[in-house]
């Protein structure tokens, strides 16, 4: 084992390219060249090895970490402040039409939402990954429902099979 002091972190190189990080609270493991949190003082904070293979999700990652050594250390509580807030500025910059706004407040709900599920230890992308798998799994319970196209049917009768699919989905877990 060698260990070798960088930036204020210790890093111990342990095996075949699996590295452990110990700095200031927050404990990586690199594997592969990716970098991915094991343990920190916060209840969660667990990240996988998805996330950090997604460009945009490190990016948001590293980001919220120079947050953090900045002094900008956030709560579970203050994450949903910060996503309600960045929601009504989406809503004010789309009351607007100001199409450009929108992207930048949209991306700011993503990103404060990457940091909530990274603080709950979430992998994001395996999180979207799942939502699209159930949104998907759903459609295809309430078109069963309906017995014809949900398109046959008025707004809010589709609704009522959307929740029928919904209850039943959840019954058979």
């Amino acid at each position: 084992m060698v260990a070798a002091e960088c930036s204020n972190h210790l890093w111990l190189y342990i095996n075949f390219k699996i590295s452990l990080l110990v700095g200031k609270k927050i404990f990586f493991l690199l594997y592969n060249n990716s970098m991915v949190m094991i343990s920190s003082i916060k209840p969660y904070n667990v990240v996988s090895f998805t996330s950090h293979q997604n460009p945009a999700v490190k990016e948001a990652i590293d980001v919220s970490q120079m947050l953090e050594d900045n002094g900008f250390e956030h709560t579970e509580e203050s994450y949903y402040r910060f996503i309600n807030s960045e929601i009504n500025e989406l809503r004010q910059a789309r009351k607007n039409n100001d199409f450009e706004n929108m992207k930048e407040e949209l991306g700011d709900v993503l990103f404060d939402t990457i940091m909530l599920a990274n603080y709950y230890g979430i992998d994001p992308v395996t999180a979207l990954k799942s939502s699209s798998k159930k949104i998907r799994t759903r459609i295809e319970k309430a078109r069963e429902i309906a017995q014809a196209p949900l398109t046959y049917y008025p707004f809010n009768q589709r609704l009522i099979f959307w929740d029928m699919a919904k209850k039943e989905l959840k019954n058979n877990k």
